[in-house]
Parts: C-alpha cells; sequence; structure tokens
C-alpha cells in the first residue's frame, strides 16, 4: 500500500506533488498525445468513429451516450499521463486499444444500419495509414523542422472527415459491396492504420520523446543485448540469484531470478538525486536486499546507476559487501557484474 501513495515522489515535480497543472504541462500534453495519435492512425480517427457511432443510435440520448462514454475513458488516460508530467507515450498506449474497439463497432454499426461502409471514416483511415510512414521517412531533423505542418495537416483531415461524417445522409442504401468484401475493405483500411507503429522505420515518437529511436534500432539494440546476457550467463549462471541495479528493460533480458522486492531498484537510484526518496518505506524496502545472503551478485548499470551519490547508509551497505570495479573499465559495458565479498 505504502508503494501507492509514493510513486508520485519518483519523478517530481508533478500536479500530485506541487498541486499546479500550467501552461507547460498542458502543452507537454497536448504535444505527447498529438505524437501518439499521428504514429498511431487509428487513435486519429476515433473523433470521426466517435460521430459515426452516435449517427448510429436510436435516439439523441444514446447518441450522447456513444460519444460521452469514451470521451471519458479518454480523459481517464490522459488525466494519468497529466498527473505523473512525465511525457513518454506508452503512459497512454491504452488509447489504441480503445480507438480499435471504437472504430470497428463504428464500421460494424453503419453498415447494419445503411446497408454500406462507412466510407468516410474507412478512407480517411487509410489515408492516415498510408501517409503516415511516408510523413516519418525523411530524417529526423526534417521531421523536426516540419512537425507543426504535418500534425496541421493531419489535424485538418481529421476534423473535415469528421464534419462530412457528421452531415452525412445516413438513409438506408444498398451498396455495390457484398457483407464478406466490405469486411475485406475494412480490414485492409484499419490494418493499414494498425501497422503504422510496427513499420521498421517508425519512431518511437514523431517530434517529442525519442524521436530518434526507431523500431529497426530497437530491434538491433536488443540483439545486442541479448548477446550480452548469454556471455553473462556463462560467468554468473542462469539462475544465479541477483540484485539488480540496473533499468528495468536490461533486468527483463537477463531474466536471473532476485527475492529483491523491486527488481529494478528505483527508489534506491532516485535517493542518488532526489533526497525524498531516501525517506519512504519502499527505499527502506529496497535497501534491505543488499543484506540478503541469497543474492550472489549485483548487476550493475553504470550509465543509469551512480552508487557514489548514495545516501551514506546506502553507500556502506554497498561498498562492504560487494566488490565493485573502481575505477570503472574502458570502455564501460552497460552491465557490470559484482560479487559478494
Amino acid at each position: 500500500m505504502a508503494l501507492l501513495f509514493e510513486l508520485p515522489y519518483l519523478n517530481p515535480p508533478n500536479p500530485i506533488t506541487t498541486g499546479h497543472f500550467g501552461t507547460d504541462e498542458l502543452r507537454a500534453l497536448a504535444l505527447t498525445t498529438a505524437n501518439e495519435a499521428l504514429l498511431g492512425p487509428i487513435i486519429a480517427a476515433l473523433p470521426i468513429a466517435l460521430v459515426a457511432l452516435a449517427k448510429t443510435a436510436p435516439t439523441r440520448r444514446s447518441a450522447t451516450a456513444w460519444i460521452a462514454f469514451p470521451l471519458l475513458a479518454v480523459a481517464t488516460l490522459l488525466a494519468g499521463l497529466a498527473a505523473q508530467a512525465q511525457w513518454f507515450q506508452y503512459h497512454i498506449v491504452a488509447l489504441a486499444i480503445l480507438a480499435a474497439t471504437t472504430w470497428s463497432l463504428a464500421v460494424t454499426r453503419w453498415h447494419a444500419h445503411y446497408g454500406r461502409l462507412p466510407w468516410t471514416l474507412v478512407t480517411t483511415t487509410a489515408i492516415l495509414g498510408i501517409a503516415t510512414p511516408l510523413a516519418v521517412a525523411p530524417p529526423l531533423p526534417w521531421r523536426l523542422a516540419h512537425a507543426k505542418e504535418v500534425f496541421l495537416v493531419a489535424a485538418l483531415l481529421v476534423l473535415a472527415a469528421t464534419a462530412l461524417t457528421a452531415v452525412a445522409r445516413t438513409g438506408l442504401r444498398r451498396t455495390s459491396l457484398r457483407p464478406p468484401t466490405a469486411t475485406v475493405v475494412a480490414s485492409v483500411a484499419a490494418t493499414a492504420a494498425l501497422a503504422v507503429p510496427t513499420w521498421p522505420q517508425s519512431p518511437y515518437s514523431y517530434s517529442n520523446v525519442h524521436s530518434a529511436y526507431t523500431n529497426t534500432e530497437r530491434v538491433t539494440t536488443t540483439q545486442t543485448r541479448l548477446a550480452n546476457m548469454a556471455e553473462a550467463h556463462t560467468l554468473i549462471g542462469p539462475d544465479t540469484q541477483v540484485m539488480y541495479l540496473a533499468f528495468g528493460d536490461l533486468d527483463y533480458l537477463l531474466n536471473n531470478p532476485t527475492t529483491c522486492t523491486y527488481p529494478s531498484p528505483v527508489f534506491l537510484q532516485r535517493s542518488t538525486y532526489l533526497p525524498k526518496a531516501a525517506t519512504l518505506e519502499s527505499y527502506r524496502e529496497a535497501l534491505a536486499c543488499l543484506d540478503d545472503p541469497n543474492i550472489h551478485y549485483l548487476v550493475w548499470q553504470p550509465s543509469w546507476f551512480t552508487p557514489s551519490a548514495l545516501p551514506q547508509d546506502a553507500q556502506t551497505k554497498l561498498t562492504t559487501t560487494w566488490t565493485c570495479p573502481t575505477p570503472l573499465p574502458t570502455p564501460t559495458p552497460e552491465l557490470i557484474y559484482c560479487p559478494r565479498k
């Protein structure tokens, strides 16, 4: 339970710890959301899908509900992002699931009610799915220089499609597409949009955090790390109990067991530059793992964790129990394995 209330202190300042949410935070929230929507076109198409859903409702009240409840879900997701003030897009990745579900429901209900596909929604989604990879293909300097224009064009396209859907005539009309064919057409459009984040050259974001980091680089980095982990297992063994002083993705890839309460020692790491972290119960729980006799190695990531900046009690525990190289070898490996003394 303590963890739940102590998490906000890992990333101050944020609205939870300061009670402030100003213009800078609002701008960062908008930029993060815009990047997620651009690189996940199914999210960008959500306004069109909501209007299409509303137009299939039998009453004004139910039409309002079709729009209000998904928007409430969106607001909840964005509130979680804003509360943390950590502008990483994975915090709102659930938007893609919400948008894809809404999109599928809108297409299905529209076709059932009016005997044809919601062509504005389907066509716009396909355009976004095709155009976005072209927009992310140029080098990062070009993307950063033209980000405003790209976002503006995408926004205008979505707004125009939403307006066209709102005024579309909804009388029952026959379509030349039989249900199986309509399903294929809709599926192709949705797949084009959903596939954008998986293309090899798609970056983590268009103009925000990690905008230079593409899927190709992510795969290459992971393959290199896995090879390094295989070498590490020949040194320390794959089943040896360890304590990680490393970021969570490296812990996951090494996959050695640990008895520590927190496999990734974020509270210890934050104490190297946030004095408040050292006063928390979660910090004390993480610190206790340094004394665990079942732990045989520390797995240390020097680029992320600085032992010399720890509070004195933690430094003493570490230096009296573990043997870590000083000075660091050159070049410094990503992970260093420190045996118990």
